[in-house]
């Protein structure tokens, strides 16, 4: 997240903590399946992988893991869009 002065600072977040986020957000902004976004895989091998969203939001990192045979996110690094 960012303070008020535009610095970027470190934070961390539980499932639920992320969830109440996309919820809170959910009520200021509209998202439904037409919300324009773009996934690109950025690498993949057989237990790890890592990706990119693009959407109007911003930016989204993702690193996976491959456990019990199903991939799951194990961490998001995003951003807002750079001011122009």
């Amino acid at each position: 997240y960012y303070t008020n002065n535009g610095m970027a600072v470190e934070g961390t977040m539980t499932y639920d903590q992320l969830i109440a986020l996309t919820k809170k957000w959910s009520k200021n902004k509209t998202f439904n399946e037409s919300t324009p976004r773009k996934i690109i895989v950025l690498d993949m091998l057989d237990k790890t992988a890592s990706a990119k969203l693009k959407a109007y939001w911003g930016i989204d990192y993702f690193h996976l893991a491959k456990l019990d045979g199903k991939w799951m996110i194990i961490n998001v690094l995003w951003q807002d869009y750079p001011k122009k």
